[in-house]
Parts: C-alpha cells; sequence; structure tokens
C-alpha cells in the first residue's frame, strides 16, 4: 500500500512540474497596453484597454477599452469605445472624436468639441463645451468657469457648482447649478 502512494505522489509533482514548466515558458500576458511615448498615431487600433502617460498625450488611434491618461497636455482627436479617465493641466476632446463610454476628467483647464455618448465628469478651473460638443446623457461639473457655446449638447441633464457660469448651448432636460454669477442665453 505504501509504495502505491509513492507512485501517486511521483506522478502528481511530474505532472506539477510539466504544468509549472509550460507556464513559464508561456511569457507573461500583458492585462493592459502601455505604449511608451504616450501616443497612439492615426489608424492604430488597440483591442485593450490603454495607459498613456507623457508630457504630450496625443491619442489619435481607435481604443477598444477604457484609456487611462496622464500629461501635462492630453488630446483626443480619435475614438474610444470605454470609459476615459483624463487627468492633466489641459485636456482637449477635439472635434470628430469620439469618446463612447462616459468621460472622466481633472484638469486646469477642459474643452469638449467632439462626442461622448455617456456622461461627462469634470472638475477643473475652467470648462468649455464648444459648439461642436455632444454629450450623450449629464454633465456633472465642479470648477471656477463652466462654458457652453451655441451648438454644444447635453441629451439630458447638467448639474454644476461654479463661480460663473455662460450657458448657450441647449440642455434637453434640468440644469441644476449653483453659481456666484450666470448668464443663461
Amino acid at each position: 500500500m505504501l509504495h502505491k502512494s509513492i507512485k501517486n505522489r511521483g506522478w502528481w509533482v511530474t505532472t506539477l512540474v510539466a504544468f509549472l514548466l509550460f507556464v513559464l515558458m508561456a511569457g507573461t500576458v500583458n492585462a493592459a497596453e502601455f505604449p511608451p511615448d504616450g501616443t497612439i498615431p492615426v489608424g492604430k487600433v488597440i483591442d485593450d484597454d490603454v495607459f498613456l502617460s507623457a508630457e504630450e498625450v496625443l491619442m489619435d488611434g481607435t481604443v477598444n477599452g477604457i484609456l487611462i491618461a496622464a500629461g501635462q497636455t492630453i488630446t483626443i482627436n480619435g475614438t474610444v469605445h470605454g470609459d476615459a479617465f483624463l487627468m492633466g493641466e489641459t485636456v482637449v476632446i477635439a472635434n470628430g472624436a469620439l469618446i463612447d463610454g462616459n468621460l472622466f476628467t481633472s484638469a486646469a483647464s477642459i474643452q469638449v468639441d467632439g462626442k461622448v455618448s455617456g456622461s461627462v465628469f469634470g472638475a477643473s478651473a475652467s470648462a468649455e463645451l464648444m459648439s461642436n460638443a455632444r454629450v450623450g446623457r449629464n454633465l456633472y461639473y465642479g470648477g471656477f468657469s463652466l462654458t457652453t457655446k451655441d451648438g454644444s449638447v447635453v441629451n439630458t441633464d447638467l448639474f454644476s457648482g461654479v463661480y460663473q457660469a455662460i450657458l448657450n448651448g441647449s440642455v434637453a432636460r434640468d440644469v441644476k447649478i449653483g453659481a456666484g454669477a450666470i448668464e443663461l442665453n
């Protein structure tokens, strides 16, 4: 009986060693992409979550996943099929850019001129929704100054706490704002 137990242990040890060798030889698997220069060029498609970090972050391609970016200036010209988390001094969602999810951003200056299919959550000294900006759901913003240009659209509600707001665009439902000064056009 003891002899049979030793044979079974030998089989398990052999199987375990073979499994460990297979795993070690297979290499590492990344759970996300980390482009080293902080850029995704035009035409580049990444089917994974992406972390971008550089002084000048430039995203011109397509991300099929979550985008997390940090830098002095972050410019999104491309498409994100997922949420975007952007932290920097200046964040620009350019005309023609698409974030097919939610935008979470913290910066000194935020400028949105593209399309966000979900909600925008922003905190900064100043934020502008430019004339081509389209927010699919809600805009949640806290900061010093909020400006929505004529032609900008928030498809549901706008919630904000600011010192001053100049609202020229359209909001489909409610505007709930606490401010020292509001100009509503």
